[in-house]
């Protein structure tokens, strides 16, 4: 009799703690949340999920705008992640893939990808930049590279250890954001393949300090190397 309270004793309790624990961890994520809407208080947050160890939050806002942050402080990661301003192409809903290396974004077309870069090498970019906005970007498989195509529709190339320059001009898109659905590395990280609505473009990585030679001579070099690179194909 007495073994039979004490298990039930000690079962309440495990439960009562348990139950405590689940709490906690609520309240924790609710003041992340707040903390995030106190630092957009002039927008709405549409839609949120937490990465399954909370240490991101992701969130779409009233202006379309997908935004990642930490999930422990409620401090910004990558404020501009991506925009979906499309009427026509509503977002559903936005999580993360099972190895919570991308942010999916589920429209009435799809579910579209977007790469979680190195966050503070990312950082170092956008002070590059001016904090401009990038609107897709990318880091190959081993770390040393980041692509990015920014708002400006341009294509650069950065060092994924430092955020250095190593190609800012790679390539320029006159077309909208939408037209681009990706830009991305191949496996072997030596060229940049970018999808458009119409076509897909693959771009060549050139040697960063050739390229840096180059640029003290002509400041435009990157049309000329573009042309370059199409002619060496079509002899080919």
């Amino acid at each position: 009799m007495k073994k039979t309270v004490a298990i039930g004793l000690l079962l309440t309790f495990s439960s009562f703690t348990h139950t405590m624990e689940i709490k906690k961890v609520d309240t924790h994520n609710s003041t992340v949340i707040e903390i995030i809407e106190k630092n957009n208080f002039n927008v709405s947050i549409l839609k949120k999920a937490s990465s399954s160890d909370g240490s991101m939050v992701v969130t779409l806002d009233s202006r379309g705008y997908i935004s990642l942050w930490d999930g422990k402080t409620g401090s910004s990661l990558d404020l501009f992640m991506t925009k979906y301003v499309d009427k026509n192409n509503q977002v559903s809903s936005i999580g993360f893939n099972n190895e919570e290396t991308k942010v999916l974004v589920t429209t009435s077309t799809g579910v579209t990808e977007h790469e979680i870069v190195n966050f503070k090498v990312l950082k170092k970019i956008k002070e590059i930049n001016n904090y401009l906005s990038f609107k897709r970007k990318s880091q190959s498989s081993d770390g040393s590279k980041i692509v990015t195509f920014d708002c400006k529709g341009r294509v650069a190339l950065w060092d994924g250890q430092t955020g250095a320059p190593l190609d800012p001009f790679m390539g320029h898109f006159w077309i909208s954001l939408e037209e681009i659905p990706s830009v991305t590395f191949n496996k072997e990280g030596t060229t940049v393949i970018v999808r458009t609505s119409k076509k897909t473009e693959v771009l060549e990585i050139i040697n960063p300090a050739a390229l840096k030679n180059i640029r003290e001579y002509r400041p435009f070099y990157y049309v000329k190397k573009v042309k370059v690179v199409m002619d060496r194909r079509l002899s080919l």
